[in-house]
């Protein structure tokens, strides 16, 4: 049922449309500094019928990064498919989905301040708790894929591995720690390291 007021087609162009501008509000200007105001304003609704399509700014927030983290693990995962994975073949599908995580303001803002927190202290209990049982690479499909085709190393547990891709996306986000002159030359050894040891140094 679409909200009092709005025609179905309304509606679709109006969510359309706060979705659009919580991309470029939330992007450029955070969650804490973008108002309800600078949402609707760029929908052309009034404040209060922002209610009637997300229950907080938040919500809004969260659906966006749910929606680039789908788009993205889609992607990984039809990549992943295509073809019989190797080492090299992983290294560089890794380096596309780190890619693609840098090329998204809302994931980049999330990953390196303290967005994310702000962010689930307004958001109820059961969506937060569905959200983080999730990755933002998720390859455990393409583990599962990969060990039926017999290219990983049966040994390795996909818990641990997806682990360990979890430290090398939060390594990502400490690159003046690290050292600029030095993180792309070690970040590309690391992803490599990975690889040959999860493929068993296969070509």
């Amino acid at each position: 049922m679409s909200p009092r007021g709005f025609t179905d087609d309304e509606e679709k162009r109006i969510r359309y449309e706060l979705m659009q501008a919580g991309r470029e509000k939330f992007g450029t200007m955070g969650l804490r500094k973008t108002s309800i105001k600078d949402l609707t304003e760029t929908a052309g609704i009034a404040q209060g019928s922002f209610y009637k399509f997300y229950e907080s700014k938040e919500l809004l927030y969260f659906r966006l990064l749910e929606q680039d983290e789908a788009s993205i693990n889609q992607t990984i995962y039809y990549m992943g498919a295509l073809e019989k994975m190797d080492a090299e073949g992983f290294s560089k599908l890794l380096q596309k989905a780190l890619r693609m995580i840098e090329e998204r303001p809302l994931l980049r803002r999330v990953m390196v301040s303290d967005e994310y927190q702000t962010l689930v202290r307004k958001l109820p209990a059961d969506v937060v708790e569905r959200h983080e049982e999730k990755d933002i690479l998720s390859f455990n499909q393409l583990f599962h894929l990969w060990k039926d085709q017999g290219v990983l190393d049966e040994s390795l547990d996909p818990a641990m591995i997806s682990g360990a891709l979890r430290a090398l996306l939060l390594a990502s986000t400490h690159k003046r720690e690290i050292g600029y002159d030095v993180f792309d030359a070690s970040f590309d050894f690391l992803i490599q390291s990975l690889a040959y040891r999860i493929f068993n140094g296969t070509n």
